[in-house]
């Protein structure tokens, strides 16, 4: 009882603050015209040239100043498919952040896919597809994870090295999985955006 009475307050004092926080509403809308090669519809058949959206999103993120250096962060992303009519979930998160770096609870990418570099195709039909052998959910597309139930953190930057870990508990596998926790550890240095960038991750089982 007295665990469950900590937790409920620890849980408090994050909540309340996020709902108060001032929201940042954000999107895209990515499509792309695609001339599709021999094999690519159910029958095996070219599909010939489709107007198709890809990764299109939107989302709702937001922070709020907590004092004492601390700060409560909050996003929950969708995948959205105009072609298909369906929604999907993407990041969807909450956490907290301060001098120590940041942690955060919820559904998240992995360390190892957080460690790719921007993709010259940009979100495209072939993004990071290059990754290959290295992933562990059961519909993993090499290194494109994505988990739920993740307790991950992310330490602030050391002379440019940024360092990630996160636990994937079983329960966040999904039920076509037979491994047991998993947890994923990459190590950054540099920008994404421009000049040196490298980067060593791995999952462990």
């Amino acid at each position: 009882m007295k665990k469950n009475i900590i937790a409920l307050a620890i849980t408090a004092a994050v909540a309340a603050p996020i709902a108060n926080a001032a929201p940042t509403v954000y999107g895209i809308a990515n499509f792309a015209v695609q001339q599709n090669g021999q094999g690519n519809n159910a029958n095996g058949a070219d599909t010939g040239m489709t107007v198709d959206s890809i990764v299109s999103r939107m989302g709702i993120k937001g922070s709020e100043d907590l004092g004492a250096g601390l700060t409560a962060v909050y996003k929950f992303e969708f995948g959205v498919n105009p072609d298909a009519g369906t929604i999907s979930a993407r990041n969807q998160y909450v956490g907290l952040a301060g001098g120590f770096g940041t942690v955060l609870m919820g559904r998240h990418d992995t360390p190892v896919k957080m460690s790719q570099p921007s993709d010259l195709f940009n979100d495209g039909s072939l993004d990071n597809r290059a990754m290959t052998n290295i992933g562990f959910l059961s519909n993993s597309k090499g290194g494109e994870d994505r988990a739920a139930n993740v307790a991950a953190y992310v330490s602030p930057s050391f002379g440019g090295v940024t360092l990630v870990g996160a636990l994937v508990p079983a329960e966040g596998l999904g039920k076509d999985s037979a491994l047991t926790n998993i947890y994923s550890v990459a190590a950054m240095y540099g920008s994404k955006k421009k000049g040196l960038y490298l980067a060593a991750a791995m999952n462990v089982a």
